[in-house]
């Protein structure tokens, strides 16, 4: 017996697609497989990432927190750019 797929969405930027899959095993446990598909050198690498039940609002909250993280640095980096720029 195959798992068995039970939601699926997915969004496209560049060359990369991100796929949201929640999954049921063999054996009934639930899980939500994040993968990404990206075109290299003519073909599809693929990364996955198994993220289960009782691990998701631990998941999530990290991620809510790298996501927070990222935007800071970011803006950090734009802001130094800019300052660099008109200083010439």
């Amino acid at each position: 017996m195959k798992k068995k797929e039970l939601y699926s969405a997915r969004f496209s930027r560049s060359n990369r697609t991100f796929f949201f899959d929640i999954k049921e095993t063999v054996s009934g446990i639930v899980y939500l497989q994040i993968s990404e598909s990206k075109l290299v050198d003519d073909q599809f690498e693929h990364q996955r990432l198994s993220v289960f039940a009782e691990s998701l609002d631990n998941f999530i909250d990290e991620l809510a927190k790298a996501k927070y993280a990222l935007r800071k640095i970011s803006e950090q980096q734009h802001s130094e750019k800019k300052r660099k720029t008109q200083k010439r």
